[in-house]
């Protein structure tokens, strides 16, 4: 180190002090260039770039109070439509490479994939499990072993291959290492949910005339249906109240509404 101090650095910043404009105008001119790189475009940055992983899921939420046998039937077409793109990566592989596929995980009631995502890039996401969530989580080769098939370009695939889900209310595929948020994400604020509703439709109809743009999907989710029970006051009279209503009675009520 003091070879490097006194024959290399002592000599050349004694020179750089003894021609000090030209040290300074050289300091300004390769500034100047640099930032005329960034500012041109020749220099790419982006901010939190996607982080391409050895895993892929497709994360689905179906209406407020689904069962959960018509989730796992949903699940089901997306599982299809995984296999169908194992088979169609595999075909082209040479005999004892072996599948391109290591595990698939589906899960009913519960987003793992999703919520270790996101908590991943920072974000508290509470544990919640209800009937109408699931998701399709799939286990990757290595990069070095899948011949140049990204995640990215599988996961693409795959959403090409499994079309719409009926029923679906927000389908999203992502293969990413963790999730920095959406990169388009408009927020719709108002007292008249009718008015929301149709602004958001449009807004979503509209995003998807943009080449590039997918998995739209909206947060507001309808709640459960209530039904509200109120007794007549000749009822009341006959002695019904409020409590005999929800009282198991053993009387069939009328389906009809």
């Amino acid at each position: 180190l003091r070879a490097f101090i006194y024959g290399v650095y002592q000599p050349i910043l004694a020179a750089a002090l003894r021609a000090r404009y030209f040290t300074i105008s050289v300091a300004v001119g390769v500034m100047m260039v640099t930032m005329g790189l960034i500012a041109g475009g020749w220099i790419k940055f982006q901010f939190f770039p996607p982080v391409e992983g050895d895993n892929m899921a497709a994360i689905l939420a179906m209406p407020l109070g689904t069962p959960a046998d018509s989730t796992r039937k949903a699940l089901a077409k997306i599982e299809d439509s995984a296999l169908m793109l194992r088979d169609e990566i595999d075909g082209g592989r040479k005999e004892g490479e072996g599948s391109v596929f290591c595990h698939v995980l589906s899960s009913v009631g519960q987003q793992p994939f999703n919520r270790a995502q996101q908590e991943g890039g920072g974000n508290y996401v509470a544990d919640v499990s209800s009937a109408h969530l699931g998701e399709v989580h799939i286990e990757l080769q290595k990069a070095e072993n899948r011949r140049g098939n990204s995640s990215r370009e599988l996961a693409s695939r795959w959403r090409e291959l499994t079309g719409e889900v009926p029923g679906a209310t927000e389908l999203i595929f992502t293969s990413s290492l963790f999730s920095s948020g959406e990169a388009i994400n408009a927020q719709l604020t108002g007292n008249d949910f009718v008015r929301l509703r149709r602004a958001a439709d449009e807004l979503k109809a509209h995003l998807r005339s943009y080449t590039g743009v997918f998995d739209i999907a909206d947060s507001f989710r309808d709640g459960k249906q209530e039904v509200k029970l109120a007794v007549r006051p000749g009822a009341e009279a006959l002695g019904l109240s409020h409590t005999g209503l929800v009282r198991p009675t053993g009387l069939e009520l009328p389906r009809e509404r």
